[in-house]
Order: structure tokens, then C-alpha cells, then sequence
């Protein structure tokens, strides 16, 4: 968010900057946008691994819920086993977020050089408007299908 300002900031003081020296500056940037929500929940739901912690993750949760609602005495350490491993899941989930933004980093570096654009703003959560065409979201899923194409097993 901070850097969303600072861009916005730098624009505005550019564009301020060349209207007050009344030379005729040209300040043609590229500006696209791109859904990051979207484009995650795409990783997110194609990915098989994403799908099995969250389907441990749920079981886990299941479970524990059902220990600490029946009437039963159960012991202790079965409960704290169950935590733990929802940690570890946590935690499995945590590494291949990180390894989510980086596929997506490259998709839109990618995108970013085929259209020259100078900025790529989310407009998932900050911008308020922006034509269609502007929109790279659909552009950087089919990168994302590419690159893991071209980096699977079989393909080399």
C-alpha cells in the first residue's frame, strides 16, 4: 500500500512539475491493472497441494472440534497432536503462498515487458476505475499456464 502511494505521489509531482514549467513534457506512461485476488484464487484452486493442506487443514479443524464438544474424556495430548499438525499445515501453507507471488511476480513481469507498461496497479483493492482494456488479469493467468508448462517435468 505504501508503495501504491509513493507512485501516486511521484505521478502527481511529475505532472505538476510539467505543467508549471510550461514546456510541452511528455509523460506517456503505460499504466495497466490487474486482479491479484483473481489471479491467486486461480493459483490457489489449480493447485493440488494447496487443495490437500486446505482438505488436512479442515479435518484437522473437524476434529478437534468434536473433541472438545463431546462429553467424552479424551485425553489431552490427542487434542494438542491435532494442533500441532495444524501448525505444520499452516506453515506448509505459508511456504507455498510465497511460492505463489513468485510465479505470479514473473507472469507480471512478463506481461509488464510485452505491453511496456511503466506501472501495473491492483485493482482488486485500490483502484477505483479502469477500462477493460487496461485489464491484464486474464493476460497473466494464461502466463501463469504457461510458465508451469514450461517448467514441468515433461515438457523438458
Amino acid at each position: 500500500m505504501r508503495c501504491i502511494m509513493k507512485i501516486i505521489i511521484i505521478i502527481f509531482s511529475l505532472s505538476v512539475i510539467s505543467c508549471s514549467t510550461g514546456k510541452n513534457v511528455s509523460t506517456d506512461y503505460v499504466i495497466r491493472c490487474i486482479n491479484l485476488n483473481a489471479v491467486y484464487s486461480y493459483m490457489y484452486n489449480s493447485s493440488n497441494e494447496a487443495q490437500n493442506i486446505k482438505r488436512k487443514t479442515d479435518t484437522m479443524n473437524n476434529k478437534i472440534e468434536e473433541i472438545e464438544n463431546s462429553e467424552a474424556d479424551v485425553q489431552k495430548s490427542e487434542l494438542v497432536y491435532y494442533k500441532s499438525e495444524i501448525v505444520k499445515l499452516k506453515e506448509q501453507e505459508k511456504k507455498l503462498k510465497a511460492e505463489f507471488y513468485l510465479k505470479i511476480k514473473t507472469a507480471v513481469n512478463n506481461i509488464a515487458a510485452r505491453h511496456n507498461a511503466d506501472f501495473i496497479f491492483n485493482s482488486g483493492d485500490s483502484m477505483v476505475y479502469s477500462k477493460l482494456s487496461y485489464d491484464v488479469t486474464n493476460e497473466v493467468i494464461s502466463e501463469l499456464k504457461s510458465l508451469e508448462k514450461r517448467t514441468s517435468p515433461v515438457y523438458k
